[in-house]
């Protein structure tokens, strides 16, 4: 381990590494400081059998993708055009600062309509 760096008090991911984002910078949390910048990443994977939000004359499907709220930033994965078994695949990277610990990780999966408000499938906390 680099001396310059500070030792991390607890971290995002593993239990006893620093994570890196970008190779240099290290992903570390201190309970003490209130204004430290705290990466906290999430992969969004897959869902298997979501509800058929767009029901037409030759076939039932949804265009979904997922939106993550921590605090008051909200991140969206890419919208995954007629399937209802999608894979996203996808990493979202929220920056925090202060006291990130006690922060609700709330997730929904919508149906894209673009005539209309996008339509709830799910949600995970």
């Amino acid at each position: 381990a680099n001396s310059s760096q500070p030792s991390p008090l607890s971290t995002i991911q593993t239990g006893t590494n620093t994570n890196e984002i970008g190779g240099n910078t290290p992903v570390f949390a201190s309970p003490q400081a209130s204004n430290e910048l705290v990466y906290i990443i999430i992969t969004v994977l897959s869902a298997v059998n979501l509800r058929a939000a767009d029901v037409g004359r030759n076939s039932s499907t949804s265009d979904p993708f997922v939106s993550v709220r921590i605090g008051r930033t909200t991140l969206k994965t890419g919208v995954i055009k007629k399937n209802v078994n999608p894979v996203w695949n996808e990493t979202l990277v929220f920056e925090v600062r202060g006291n990130w610990k006690g922060e609700l990780i709330d997730g929904t999966v919508y149906d894209q309509d673009m005539l209309s408000k996008n339509e709830k499938l799910g949600n995970f906390v």
